[in-house]
């Protein structure tokens, strides 16, 4: 009995040391500064992985960004690293991590050099000289390209030793051949550089006469590159093994080695651990990245007659041959908020992921995609709608998709509902507000997402901060609009008390200032075939002016108004996507029936609240998002 509790004294005691521990442990914060942007897909996944890790030890993790993608001039990038080095002071982590070159240029060589804050840097690219690392502060990995591993590779399937490189003409591409000479100590037989697409299809072709292994660095800076074009080149003329370090290249190239950016961010997160549990960052050495991401072209192996080991197949991403066209028609320009959040669902549900540079990686979907956009944003007239239209039907004759997906009204009433009903081809909307919207668009061919807008709960919350009943209605004077707001009448049995849809600002100021006094709350529809518009003006006008509690109809329109519940535009896209590949598999469309978004989310803009002195209750901010500043104790109650 003695030895027992002896036992269980030294087991609750070890318990309470490490709970202690734990505790403590739990304190330490982290502060990662990324060089690039928020949306920047690389950036994400390192992130992810390195927060993952970080957050289950009990570390607090504080992520900001340096922007060097978009601000390119080293005058904003001294400016970003000051602003990071005022969070430092001010936050006082316990340890950064560095993320891409730029946070070592312009944050940790000239401001913590051999400090006592300990550093760890990733995404580094090549070599560390410029920087002089290692600090006695800082370690970190450096990134690499790992070409000498895909040429590794491709050697196993070459009828000889020549290697040859191909590339555009850009200064990263340039430096990118040179380490690969210098620093990994490659000969290439034959360099190419080239900046149109059809010498990119001439030097092609020759190289695979000069080489026996073809190095595709990027198609970065080339001239009317066109995907589909070189697709069909290199299934035409490849002869010779060929290999990229991209994964969005996968399509065009025998054999891909791209980056595991999840390695990257957590090596960044277990160094760290290492170093916060008391180990120097000196006596850690530099690293470089190892793992590749491999996709295999399944298509140009059986043209090359080349059967891989189901080792290596096992291992891989395979890129089929048999991926199907799909065309995605979007109603409006790029800017168009709604259109473009259902373009990233439609994306994120076909697993098609969008380069730094615009292009589409395609490698791991079902599907390779084509983006056009109706020029048609900023126009009421018929004829440059029915022109837009004929330009998209030109696409479809000659491209020939598989299936086509649309969003917004113009796309369905220019496009399907004249030219492609009871059609072979399938297509797929989204965007319409109602069933009622698309009775001159049902065909067997046809099946879609129908939008719907939480409008009845918005004007529900609007009604606990007015003074009377009357509802009023804001917008451009549009299709989409005008559409919506007879769905509301009809279907919804809402009475309007008065309302306006416009043509140009100074109309919009004036309605708006009369609406403040004929109605008790005020929808708003969207303003962005307002000519003139401008935001800032808007925003300011509203600030001074609104003297009413007004609703918005979608989260790009919250800058705009007090609240909104509001439908999540991507879910659209989401949905439209599933749809898309029910139908690829053999589901007819007539077999979907038309679905609806089912998920919605409460906004509340904090600045026009103070200024009609509207404090909302705790439980609502808790649930809801937050637009505006919100100072200490303000929107409260």
């Amino acid at each position: 009995m003695k030895k027992i509790a002896i036992l269980l004294f030294i087991m609750t005691f070890g318990m309470v040391l490490f709970g202690f521990a734990a505790e403590e442990f739990g304190k330490q914060k982290v502060l990662y500064v990324d060089s690039y942007h928020a949306e920047y897909e690389p950036s994400i996944e390192m992130q992810k992985a390195a927060k993952d890790i970080l957050e289950h030890e009990g570390v607090e993790l504080k992520f900001v960004y340096m922007d060097a993608k978009r601000q390119k001039s080293d005058e904003m990038l001294h400016s970003a690293a000051l602003s990071v080095k005022d969070i430092i002071e001010t936050w006082k982590p316990d340890l950064v991590i560095a993320s891409d070159d730029a946070a070592s240029k312009f944050l940790v060589k000239p401001y913590y050099k051999d400090a006592d804050l300990p550093f760890v840097f990733i995404a580094v690219n090549w070599d560390t000289d410029e920087y002089g690392y290692p600090y006695k502060n800082v370690t970190g990995q450096i990134e690499v390209e790992l070409v000498n591993e895909l040429i590794t590779e491709l050697k196993k399937y070459s009828r000889g030793d020549r290697i040859g490189v191909l590339a555009g003409k850009t200064l990263t591409d340039q430096k990118s051949i040179m380490y690969y000479q210098d620093v990994l100590n490659i000969h290439f037989d034959e360099i190419e550089l080239v900046d149109e697409f059809e010498n990119w299809k001439s030097s092609y072709k020759a190289l695979q006469e000069k080489v026996d292994i073809l190095v595709f660095r990027n198609n970065a800076g080339i001239l009317g590159w066109n995907d589909e074009e070189a697709k069909e080149h290199v299934m035409k003329y490849t002869t010779v093994p060929t290999g990229t370090v991209l994964d969005h290249l996968s399509p065009i190239v025998l054999i891909s080695h791209g980056k595991v950016f999840q390695e990257i961010g957590e090596f960044g997160a277990k160094t760290a651990l290492q170093i916060l549990k008391g180990k120097a960052p000196e006596q850690i050495p530099i690293s470089k990245n190892k793992q590749a991401k491999v996709y295999l072209n399944m298509g140009l192996a059986r043209n090359l007659g080349i059967v891989f080991p189901m080792e290596f197949i096992q291992r891989a991403h395979l890129v089929s041959a048999e991926q199907k066209k799909l065309l995605y028609v979007n109603s409006y320009n790029y800017g168009h908020s709604n259109s473009d959040d259902i373009e990233k669902g439609l994306l994120k549900a076909l697993k098609i992921k969008v380069n730094s540079e615009g292009s589409y990686d395609t490698a791991q979907s079902d599907v390779q995609i084509k983006v056009v956009r109706m020029p048609t944003i900023f126009s009421d007239t018929e004829d440059l709608k029915v022109e837009a239209a004929l330009s998209v039907k030109k696409v479809i004759d000659s491209w020939k998709p598989d299936i086509v997906v649309t969003s917004d009204y113009n796309a369905a009433n220019y496009l399907i509902a004249p030219y492609y009903k009871n059609a072979l081809i399938p297509f797929v909307f989204s965007g319409l507000c109602s069933v009622d919207s698309i009775n001159g668009l049902l065909a067997p061919n046809v099946t879609g997402i129908v939008k719907t807008l939480p409008i009845l709960e918005t004007i529900e919350l609007l009604k606990t901060y007015a003074h009377g009943k009357r509802i009023g209605y804001i917008g451009a004077r549009n299709q989409s609009n005008e559409k919506y707001i007879q769905h509301n009448i009809n279907v919804m049995k809402i009475e309007y008390a008065n309302g306006a849809l416009v043509s140009n600002f100074d109309e919009w100021k004036q309605r708006y200032l009369e609406l403040q006094k004929t109605v008790d709350m005020l929808l708003w529809f969207d303003p962005i075939d307002i000519a003139g518009w401008d935001n800032d003006q808007a925003n300011e006008f509203i600030l001074a002016e609104t003297k009413i509690p007004t609703g918005c109809m979608s989260d790009k329109n919250i800058r705009y108004a007090l609240l909104g519940k509001v439908n999540i535009a991507e879910e659209q896209g989401w949905l439209a996507g599933k749809t898309v590949l029910r139908i690829l598999s053999g589901t007819a469309p007539s077999d979907i029936p038309i679905a609806t978004n089912k998920s919605s989310k409460i906004l509340l803009n904090m600045q026009i609240a103070k200024s009609l002195g509207i404090k909302f209750p705790v439980e609502l901010i808790e649930k809801a998002t937050i637009v505006g500043v919100l100072s200490e104790k303000e929107g409260t109650r």
